[in-house]
């Protein structure tokens, strides 16, 4: 069986890479929509080119592009690392799936810093939203500023927070999760009997 840690790191790379490819995804589908993660100047200029806003279906998308690949991956770890801690006490091996969910989110957090702001938007300076023709140099090479990103992630108490408090929640949804899972089967159990 595979240690915590080589689990912990494994899936927090898979789910990343796939969680930045949503992040790519979801930054080209809907520029309008995702303006809240650039900064001020910029994002008055995205805003105010009306034929890139989003619309509800835009908005849809980019929720399932951004989410499905978070979902997909919480469930992996979660149901990879409760063997791992299957012979402690209860309260250790909740301690110990928070720990390894923390890190997991840690790993997630830091690809989106590195792999898509600092490689591709700052260094590459790639095109992602498809209208940066549309805005001003100002514009572009604030949100190309390597130091925005790091404040953006690192500067924001929110993102602590959430860095904390989600695997609360991931244990939570998955444990409501198997129960109804169990719950299903035993009702397919007793139907058959």
């Amino acid at each position: 069986m595979k240690s915590a840690q080589k689990i912990i790191w494994e899936e927090g790379l898979l789910t990343g890479t796939l969680f930045c490819i949503g992040v790519l995804a979801y930054l080209r589908v809907s520029p309008a929509l995702s303006s809240e993660d650039y900064p001020e100047i910029t994002r008055n200029e995205i805003l105010a080119l009306e034929n890139h806003s989003s619309d509800i279906y835009e908005q849809l998308l980019t929720a399932v592009l951004v989410l499905t690949p978070m979902i997909w991956g919480i469930y992996r770890i979660i149901n990879k690392l409760i063997p791992v801690f299957e012979g402690l006490s209860l309260k250790r091996r909740y301690f110990n799936l928070y720990l390894g969910l923390v890190i997991w989110n840690f790993i997630i957090f830091n690809m989106d810093l590195i792999i898509v702001d600092w490689l591709i938007i700052c260094f590459l300076k790639a095109p992602i939203s498809g209208i940066e023709h549309l805005l001003s140099k100002e514009a572009i090479s604030s949100y190309q500023s390597y130091g925005f990103h790091f404040r953006e992630h690192y500067l924001f108490v929110g993102s602590y927070l959430v860095n904390l408090l989600s695997p609360i929640l991931m244990i939570t949804l998955y444990v409501l999760i198997k129960r109804v899972k169990n719950r299903l089967n035993q009702k397919n159990t007793d139907l058959k009997g």
